[in-house]
Order: structure tokens, then C-alpha cells, then sequence
């Protein structure tokens, strides 16, 4: 997914370090995973292997191609089928489903890529719908914070605040529902390499919630 942090910088000037930062990256997110004791079966490792593709990927070129997110699924699919035959078949792909459905309108809204919508949509897949809901609400919050947390490093909180309060007294003097944009050139204007925040979620609710997949 698209994502002008100062890194962009560093994508463009110096294809390098932007390697180097994003395998330093995804090799983090495969020790956390690591220490949540995610490398129990095959599949626990396919999915690690895929998290850590996502993340070296989107950081360093700002997308995640179809080539990660494709043998990601097909994986999921394998793994449900050796599982449970059909039934497993149909459970990943209602995970995969639930997965599209909710983040459809996000995607059309353009806070993500395609590549976001699908690299979830195999971890929908793999874990199934009972556990997506939970999953979801992880990277979500995971994504929030990553972008509260560049809105503090950059100084932006204080105009964040101003356009919601302005948002929400439009919204109760019109009675209608008003959202007033950042700027174009802001920080809060653009989009966060959601790959991160898709990796460290599943890491949390790894720790907190989920029972890793057998």
C-alpha cells in the first residue's frame, strides 16, 4: 500500500537501506511471532513466512503484490482441506469471505490497497471466521496506533483534533454527516503501510486472544 513517510525518502534515494530497513523489519516481526510460540505446525509457519513477506514488501515498495497474498491462500486452502476435506474447504473460504465483506468498503474508500484486502483475506482463510472478528479488531487497533503515533512524531495531533471537533459541530448544527479532510500535503493525509499493522495485530492477538492454528 502507498505511504509517504519520511522513509519514502529513503525508498527512492536509496533503494538500499530501504532494503535493509524492511528485512530488519520483517525479521522483527518473525522473532515476535517467534516468541509467541506461532512455529507449532507447517501452517503456523507458512503464516509467519507470509507476515514477514507482507511487511518487507509493503515497506519497501509501498505494496503488496499478488505473488505473497496468492501462494498465501493457496496455503490456507491446502491447510483446510488436509484439515477437514470439503467442510475445511468451505470454512476457509468463508473466512476469506468475511474477510473481503468487511474490509470492502475501507478499500473503496481508499484507506487501503488491494494488497491489504487480500494478504487478510488468507489469514481469513487460515484462521477461519470465528476467530477474524478478533483478528480484525487487533490490526485495527494496531493500525490506529501506528498512525497516532506518526501524527505525534510529526506534530500533526493539535490540526487532528481542530478537524474532528470542526467535523462534529457541522455535523450536530446541519444534521448531516460532515468529515472535514486533511490537507493534502499532511501526514494524516497519507496512507500507512497497513502490512505492518496486519503482522503486529496478529501478533497481539496471538499474545492476548487467538489459539494459534493447529
Amino acid at each position: 500500500m502507498m505511504s509517504r513517510f519520511h522513509t519514502t525518502a529513503v525508498a527512492i534515494h536509496d533503494p538500499h537501506r530501504a532494503r535493509t530497513v524492511s528485512l530488519a523489519a520483517a525479521v522483527l516481526v518473525g522473532a515476535i511471532l517467534f516468541s509467541t510460540g506461532a512455529f507449532g505446525s507447517w501452517a503456523g509457519i507458512v503464516v509467519v513466512g507470509l507476515l514477514m513477506a507482507v511487511v518487507e514488501e509493503d515497506l519497501r515498495r509501498w505494496r503488496i503484490p499478488n505473488r505473497i497474498t496468492f501462494p498465501g491462500f493457496a496455503a490456507a486452502l491446502l491447510h483446510a482441506a488436509w484439515l477437514a476435506g470439503f467442510d475445511g474447504l468451505l470454512s476457509a473460504f468463508a473466512g476469506a469471505g468475511l474477510a473481503l465483506a468487511v474490509l470492502a468498503i475501507p478499500f473503496a474508500m481508499g484507506w487501503l490497497g488491494a494488497g491489504d484486502v487480500k494478504a487478510v483475506m488468507a489469514l481469513g482463510a487460515f484462521f477461519g471466521v470465528a476467530a477474524l472478528p478478533s483478528l480484525l479488531w487487533w490490526i485495527t487497533t494496531v493500525g490506529g496506533l501506528l498512525a497516532l503515533c506518526t501524527l505525534v512524531a510529526e506534530g500533526q495531533c493539535l490540526d487532528l483534533l481542530r478537524r474532528w471537533y470542526r467535523s462534529l459541530e457541522l455535523s450536530l448544527l446541519t444534521r448531516e454527516t460532515w468529515y472535514i479532510r486533511p490537507a493534502a500535503e499532511s501526514t494524516a493525509a497519507a496512507s500507512l503501510p497497513f502490512g505492518v499493522a496486519i503482522a503486529l495485530g496478529v501478533a497481539a492477538n496471538r499474545i492476548w486472544e487467538l489459539t494459534w492454528i493447529s
